[in-house]
């Protein structure tokens, strides 16, 4: 709250009802958050099928179908954790959620490597003859590497 000082110059007065009612809201956030941050059975489960997804999207060269992997997003929520836990400075939580980050990635890598193998020694991918949405990806630039930092 701001209110007047004697001498006619603006001053900050504390509320501290609103300080309490700010760290309450800061501490259900900070609960709530915590279990987002957790490497459970629904994040590996919905990372299994956006990878699913977007691994076949990309060798079937259809940019809808990767397109629509991302509308699964279970990284998300570990994302907005890590920046919520930066935010505080709750080294704890950050830890936690990029764990979990960690193990999405990990999980997408082997399960995306693992089609990608099953479907060369089936014929269906010849690495002649890969799509484009794959050869694009085999030299990255400057670009890719702005574009997956923002």
């Amino acid at each position: 709250m701001w209110g007047v000082a004697a001498d006619g110059t603006t001053a900050v007065v504390v509320d501290q009802q609103s300080l309490l009612e700010e760290e309450d809201r800061l501490d259900a956030l900070h609960r709530s958050y915590d279990g987002e941050a957790r490497l459970n059975e629904s994040f590996i489960v919905l990372t299994i099928g956006a990878s699913l997804i977007a691994t076949l999207g990309v060798l079937a060269n259809n940019a809808a179908v990767v397109i629509g992997a991302m509308v699964v997003a279970p990284w998300i929520l570990p994302l907005r954790v890590a920046v919520f836990a930066v935010l505080i400075g709750q080294a704890r939580l950050l830890s936690r959620s990029l764990i979990t980050l960690a193990a999405g990635a990990g999980i997408t890598l082997f399960l995306s490597m693992g089609l990608g193998l099953i479907a060369r020694s089936q014929g269906l991918l010849l690495v002649e003859a890969l799509p484009e949405q794959v050869t694009a990806r085999l030299e990255p630039n400057i670009l890719d590497l702005g574009i997956a930092l923002a």
